[in-house]
C-alpha cells in the first residue's frame, strides 16, 4: 500500500514538472499549487516535496499572486511537518496581502500560521491575537468554509492558554475546537478535543469532571474502533484515583493503559521520553500497596529519566520514611525543597493573568476600533499610562539594584579597610621588633602608630558587627579573600599561599566568631580539618576543596565525616554544612 502511495506521488510529481515545461505562463505552476493544497491535510510530507520543487519556478517569474499563494502554502506545509516557519516579519507581508486580496478562508489560514509563527518564537499574546483576528475572518455561513482550519486555530488557543495556565479560556477554546471539529466531520479531532478537557479540569481541580470526562472519553474511542486512544485517556483518572487511595480503582485502569496504549516494550519501558511521568503513578500504587521496594524502582525510573526530578525526590522521600532512614529522609527532604523551589521559580501565575486581561483588552479595542474613531484617543492615554508604569518600575528597580550595590560595596569597602588595617598593624609589629634594640624613639612612634591602627580595627569590627546575619553572610561570601580562594579553584591556578590563608582565617573569624571559636577551640581539630570546615562553610564544592587542598574528593568526603563526629557526634559527611550553618 505505501508503495502504492508513493508511486501515487510521483507520478503527480512528473505530471506537475511536465505541465510546467509546457507551458511558459502561470497556469502549470497553479495547477501543482492546487496539487499541493489537496494533498496537505492528509499527506503534508508530499505536499512539502512539491512545494519545493517548483520553488525555481515561481521565484523566476516573481508573480506576486502566484508567490504569495506559493508562500502560504509552503507555510502551512511546514506548519504541518513541524518545519522551520518563516520570519513575522517575512510572513507579515502575505498577510497584508491577503487582507486586501483573498477571500475569508485564505484570510483566516494567513492570520493563523502568523500565529503559528508567534507560537514557535513564545511571544503568546501576539499568538492569542492572530488567532482571535483568523477566527474574526471566519465566514461560517459560508458554504466553503473552511473548518478544518478553524477548529485547529481554536487548538491552538487552548494549548497556548493551557501553558499560561488559564484553565477557563483554554476549557472555552477547546469546547469551540469541538465544535468546529465536529462541523469538519473529524470524529478524531472532535473526541481528542473533548479529551484535552481534562487538562483544563485538573488545573481547576474539578474532580468530577475528570471522571466523567474520562470516561465518556474512552467510550467514545472505543465505540469507533480506536482502543488504543481509549487506553491513552487514563493517566488523569489513574493520578486521581491514587491520590485518594483507592488502588483497586485505579489498578485496572492501569493494566488496561500499559496493555493497549502503545506506550510501552516488551520490558515494561515507556518508549516516548514525555510520557514517563506514568512511572510516578507507578510508584504511588506500589506505596500505596506496601511495595516499598517496587515504588523505589519507578520512582528512580523517573528520576534518571530527568523529566520531573521534584516528583521524584517526593516519591523516594516517601520510600524512604516508610523506611525510616534519617540519613536519606534529610536528603530527600532538602532536594525536595530545592526542587519545589524551582518549579515555582519557573512558575508565573500573576504575569498570566495581565497578558490575559491584555488578550481581552487588545480584542475588544480591535472591535470598537472599526466602530468608532474615538477609541485611538483612548488607546493612547492608557499606551502612555503603561508606559509611564513601565518607566516607574524600571526605574524603582534600577535606584534599588544601585542601592543594593552601593552598599553591598560599602560592606566590601569595610572589610578591605579592616584587612588593610590588619595587615598595618604586623606591618608596625615587624618594625617595631627589629628597631626596638636600637630606636627607642621610633618604638614610641610605632606603638603610638599600633594604638592608632588598633582603634581603626575596633571600629570597622564596630561597623560589621551591626550588620544583620545575612548582609553579613552575603558580604562574606562576596569578600576578597573568599573572592581569591574562587580564582585558586581554576585551571592552571597555583595553591593558595600561606598568606591567602591568613586572610581567609581572619575574614572568617571577624565575621563569624561564634562559628570560628567553635571550630578552633583547644586545636580540637588538626590543620588540615580546620581549612576543610572554613571551605565547606564558605560553600565551597567538594572537587573545589579537593583543588584548594591538593587531596582527592574521597579525602575530602572522609575529613568532612571526621569533622562531623568531632563536632557534633554524627559519623556522616552529609549534614555537616546545616550543622555548620548552626553555629
Amino acid at each position: 500500500m505505501m508503495r502504492m502511495m508513493k508511486l501515487l506521488y510521483t507520478v503527480l510529481l512528473l505530471i506537475a514538472i511536465c505541465l510546467m515545461s509546457a507551458c511558459n505562463d502561470i497556469s502549470s505552476e497553479q495547477a501543482v499549487l492546487d496539487t499541493a493544497e489537496s494533498l496537505l491535510d492528509v499527506h503534508a510530507d508530499s505536499a512539502r516535496s512539491l512545494l519545493d520543487s517548483i520553488r525555481p519556478q515561481v521565484e523566476q517569474k516573481n508573480v506576486r499572486r502566484l508567490t504569495m499563494r506559493y508562500r502560504l502554502l509552503m507555510a502551512s506545509a511546514l506548519n504541518k511537518t513541524y518545519g522551520q516557519l518563516p520570519s513575522d516579519t517575512t510572513f507579515s507581508e502575505v498577510v497584508r496581502y491577503y487582507d486586501h486580496h483573498g477571500n475569508s478562508n485564505e484570510r483566516m489560514q494567513a492570520h493563523y500560521l502568523l500565529g503559528c509563527i508567534y507560537r514557535d518564537m513564545g511571544e503568546a499574546p501576539q499568538a492569542i491575537q492572530c488567532y482571535q483576528d483568523a477566527t474574526e475572518y471566519a465566514d461560517t455561513l459560508r458554504a466553503d468554509c473552511d473548518y478544518n482550519t478553524l477548529f485547529r486555530i481554536y487548538a491552538q488557543m487552548a494549548d497556548v492558554y493551557g501553558k499560561q495556565f488559564l484553565p477557563v479560556e483554554a476549557l472555552i477554546a477547546q469546547q469551540k475546537t469541538m465544535h468546529y471539529a465536529q462541523k469538519a466531520r473529524n470524529l478524531y479531532q472532535y473526541i481528542h478535543a473533548y479529551e484535552l478537557t481534562l487538562n483544563s479540569y485538573n488545573m481547576m481541580g474539578d474532580t468530577a469532571m475528570i471522571v466523567h470526562v474520562t470516561n465518556e472519553s474512552h467510550r467514545l474511542f472505543m465505540a469507533n474502533g480506536m482502543p488504543q486512544h481509549a487506553a491513552n485517556v487514563y493517566p488523569s483518572l489513574i493520578r486521581l484515583y491514587l491520590d485518594r487511595s483507592e488502588y483497586e480503582k485505579a489498578k485496572p485502569l492501569m493494566d488496561e493503559f500499559e496493555k493497549e496504549s502503545g506506550l510501552f516494550d516488551e520490558d515494561g519501558n515507556i518508549m516516548n521520553p514525555r510520557r514517563t511521568n506514568y512511572y510516578y503513578s507507578k510508584g504511588l500504587y506500589y506505596m500505596g500497596v506496601h511495595r516499598v521496594d517496587s515504588a523505589e524502582y519507578f520512582f528512580r525510573k523517573l528520576l534518571s529519566s530527568s523529566v520531573n526530578d521534584y516528583a521524584s525526590y517526593k516519591g523516594l522521600l516517601s520510600v524512604y520514611q516508610a523506611r525510616h532512614n534519617q540519613d536519606s529522609i534529610v536528603k530527600y527532604a532538602n532536594l525536595c525543597e530545592s526542587g519545589l523551589e524551582n518549579m515555582l521559580e519557573n512558575t508565573q501565575m500573576e504575569a498570566t493573568k495581565q497578558v490575559s486581561a491584555m488578550y481581552n483588552y487588545n480584542r475588544v479595542q480591535n472591535q470598537v476600533y472599526k466602530k468608532e474613531q474615538e477609541v485611538r484617543r483612548i488607546k493612547t492615554i492608557i499606551c502612555m499610562s503603561l508606559l509611564l508604569a513601565c518607566l516607574i518600575a524600571v526605574f524603582v528597580y534600577i535606584h534599588i539594584r544601585k542601592n543594593r550595590k552601593r552598599a553591598l560595596a560599602q560592606i566590601n569597602q569595610l572589610h578591605t579597610n579592616y584587612l588593610e588595617a590588619m595587615n598595618e598593624v604586623d606591618r608596625a609589629k615587624a618594625d617595631m621588633a627589629a628597631m626596638q634594640a636600637d630606636y627607642t624613639l621610633y618604638i614610641n612612634k610605632k606603638e603610638s602608630d599600633i594604638a592608632e591602627l588598633e582603634q581603626k580595627v575596633a571600629q570597622y569590627q564596630s561597623q560589621i558587627d551591626s550588620l544583620n546575619s545575612s548582609e553579613r553572610e552575603e558580604a562574606l561570601l562576596s569578600s576578597s579573600p573568599v573572592e581569591t580562594f574562587r580564582k585558586y579553584t581554576y585551571p592552571q591556578q597555583p595553591s593558595p599561599h600561606k598568606s591567602d590563608w591568613l586572610q581567609l582565617t581572619r575574614i572568617v573569624r571577624q565575621s563569624l566568631p561564634a562559628f570560628y571559636a567553635r571550630v578552633s577551640q583547644e586545636q580540637l581539630l588538626s590543620p588540615l580539618q580546620l581549612r576543610t570546615c572554613l571551605l565547606t562553610r564558605l560553600k565551597f564544592t567538594n572537587s573545589e576543596i579537593s583543588i584548594l587542598l591538593n587531596i582527592t574528593p574521597q579525602q575530602v568526603t572522609n575529613t568532612k565525616t571526621a569533622i562531623n563526629e568531632k563536632l557534633f557526634g554524627q559519623k556522616t559527611a552529609t549534614t555537616l554544612m546545616a550543622n555548620l550553618k548552626s553555629l
